[in-house]
């Protein structure tokens, strides 16, 4: 590994050596000067040691303290060699004994060196812990800092540490930010007192770690984040702390999340489909027979009035298996290219007329925006019902602001929105200054029939019907909101490709009462429904045969082959469902006209084997259930009259 030292480094080393060699060199003179002055003037036999007998031990202990066992070696070979020089010099020059005998004075010079030495290893082994313990320390620091996911050191009270990604997760640019701050910091309110009884635990039994767990923590921008911590107990600084590493799971939650509601969403689609195809059912029915008793009670004007009242309110349960099967259909039923911006701008007085005075709505509508691929009354619909659910959420007035721009969504979008995919598309906001919504609240609010407004002010289907739109139309919703900041939906809608020669739209024949004299053969498993229907394509003028499943209907075929019209319900029991049997029976008779009815528009073209482009003329086709008559001669006639 290569060493590189600054000139500032360099300079420091220098004057540390400087500083050394200076004071090895006053302790060796000391030694000396004191060793002298005891053996001249106060080694005389009988007389007592003078007090500054001892400095030498004085200076031989700060030697041990302060430059270590190498030093001090050479301290205490210095002062035995003078000694011992001195007192030999004494006794040679016939003065005296010297200090003592030779012994006292080994024995001296003997406890001087020992306790000097041993003082010297204590200290070394000491401060080589010390040093020890510091140096990995300040590599756990280092570490630390490098780590990707967030450290933090604290002990009951404050923070003593944390990394770079630690104080990324609260929000702050700078790990000096969180140190010092109060442990309760970055947990909100309703968390605080739990999380400090966890902390008080574990700082309390000084060992042991606590199990990885899920928390909530506020950024310094008041953000909530989702957090998973794992928490061990450690000395730090001389105190005891924990360690607590942090990893910042916001994003993974909140794409689990997503996934979780779009789980729930395409089950509660399949649900309400399923439910709406039965009632559209029971409604055919009930309008199929209103219609017979209006015909023989047309003499009986106060007999009419009252079934064209029943009429108009089973009109109004099938607008609302309608809205149903606009939630849970999967396709929209007739798209074109469509300028947004034309349409918001050519809504923008009917929205004002929808909300009250005291709602200010402003256009920010983007130059050169995409075209779109979409069923325009479909946006229409999902733009008043956001504009109505706005209104309602500013009772005292506020702001609204529609905006349409082009994006572009990427990889690291995707990630965080799974419902979402990468691509080019048209992104409209309707944004308010309402009340916001709560998380709980916002988990909800695509949910067929949930409503946050009181009994009778709301169907609950608005958002449902918005939601259907935009998946049906291969987009992305997203809502952002927070209580007392109002709300923001986001809808992206994908650029469209086609061009406007492909995207010209085929006229269609206006629904008329009309008759005919074919042969047709009716399939459904709802006796009912089958009465009504050959009653009413009787009235029209044609012959009609009836069949209960699939398979009573391709006998009936073969038995007749005079057949014209095979006019078929999609669900129905017995394995067989009306697109199967519509296969079978085309590659029996190719020539035969085929006719789909259903009360659940969820196509199924993907699960029948045959021809696509066949498959798909039918889905085009089908006669959506509860129809009236005047419908049901149209279709019918449209059907006979079409080419092969």
């Amino acid at each position: 590994m290569l060493l590189l030292l600054t000139d500032d480094s360099v300079s420091r080393i220098r004057q540390a050596n400087r500083v050394f060699w200076v004071e090895v060199t006053a302790l060796l003179v000391a030694l000396t000067t004191t060793t002298i002055l005891i053996f001249s003037y106060g080694a005389s036999p009988g007389t007592a040691l003078p007090s500054y007998s001892f400095l030498p031990f004085a200076l031989l202990i700060w030697s041990a303290l302060r430059l270590g066992p190498r030093t001090t070696a050479l301290a205490c070979l210095t002062f035995s060699l003078v000694a011992l020089w001195f007192d030999t010099s004494f006794v040679a020059a016939g003065t005296g004994d010297g200090l003592a005998d030779v012994g006292a004075l080994g024995v001296f010079l003997l406890i001087a060196t020992v306790s000097a030495l041993s003082s010297a290893a204590v200290i070394a082994e000491s401060r080589s812990d010390t040093e020890r313990l510091a140096e990995s320390e300040r590599k756990l620091r280092e570490v630390m800092k490098l780590a990707p996911i967030g450290i933090y050191v604290a002990d009951k009270e404050k923070y003593s540490f944390t990394n770079p990604a630690g104080a990324k997760i609260v929000g702050l640019s700078s790990p000096e930010e969180i140190v010092g701050k109060s442990v309760m910091s970055f947990y909100p309110p309703e968390g605080q007192a739990a999380a400090q009884q966890r902390i008080d635990s574990l700082v309390d039994e000084g060992s042991g770690s606590r199990p990885r767990m899920v928390n909530t923590v506020v950024d310094a921008d008041g953000n909530r984040r989702v957090v998973e911590a794992m928490a061990t107990a450690i000395r730090w600084e001389g105190r005891s702390s924990f360690l607590v590493m942090v990893n910042d799971i916001s994003g993974r939650k909140q794409a689990e999340d997503a996934m979780m509601r779009a789980q729930k969403m395409e089950a509660v689609g399949q649900l309400s489909g399923g439910i709406a195809h039965d009632f559209n059912n029971i409604l055919g029915i009930i309008i199929g027979n209103l219609e017979l008793v209006q015909d023989m009670a047309a003499d009986r004007p106060e007999i009419s009035e009252r079934i064209e009242l029943a009429l108009k309110s089973v009109n109004r349960g099938a607008s609302i298996t309608h809205k149903l099967l606009s939630f849970s259909r999967q396709k929209t039923q007739a798209t074109k290219l469509t300028s947004l911006n034309a349409i918001i701008d050519n809504m923008q007085e009917l929205i004002s007329r929808s909300l009250t005075a005291a709602i200010t709505v402003e256009n920010r509508l983007a130059d050169n925006l995409w075209m779109v691929d979409v069923d325009p009354g479909e946006f229409q619909d999902a733009l008043i019902n956001l504009a109505l659910n706005a209104r309602d959420a500013m009772p005292e007035g506020g702001s609204l602001v529609i905006a349409a721009e082009n994006t572009k969504l990427d990889a690291e979008y995707v990630k965080l929105n799974p419902l979402a995919r990468e691509g080019e598309f048209v992104m409209i906001s309707v944004a308010d200054t309402g009340v916001g919504m709560e998380p709980d609240v916002v988990d909800k609010i695509f949910e067929p029939f949930f409503s946050t407004k009181g009994e009778g002010k709301g169907s609950g289907l608005g958002l449902s019907m918005v939601y259907g739109f935009v998946q049906r139309s291969g987009g992305h919703i997203k809502v952002e909101t927070h209580p007392g900041k109002g709300a923001t939906f986001r809808i992206y809608l994908p650029r469209a490709r086609r061009t406007v020669a492909e995207a010209s739209p085929k006229a269609q024949t206006p629904v008329a009462m009309l008759r005919g004299t074919e042969t047709i053969l009716i399939v459904d498993d709802e006796a009912d429904f089958t009465d009504i229907a050959a009653h009413n394509l009787g009235f029209l003028g044609y012959t009609v045969l009836s069949a209960s499943n699939g398979s009573e209907a391709l006998e009936i075929l073969r038995t007749n082959p005079y057949i014209d019209l095979l006019f078929s319900d999609v669900v129905m029991p017995g394995g067989q469902d009306g697109y199967q049997l519509a296969v079978e029976a085309h590659k029996m008779f190719p020539e035969l006209k085929i006719l789909l009815t259903s009360g659940y528009t969820q196509r199924r073209e993907h699960s029948t084997s045959g021809d696509e482009t066949f498959i798909a003329k039918l889905a085009s086709e089908l006669l959506s259930k509860p129809y009236n008559r005047r419908q049901l001669a149209g279709a019918i006639r449209r059907a006979l009259d079409a080419g092969g």
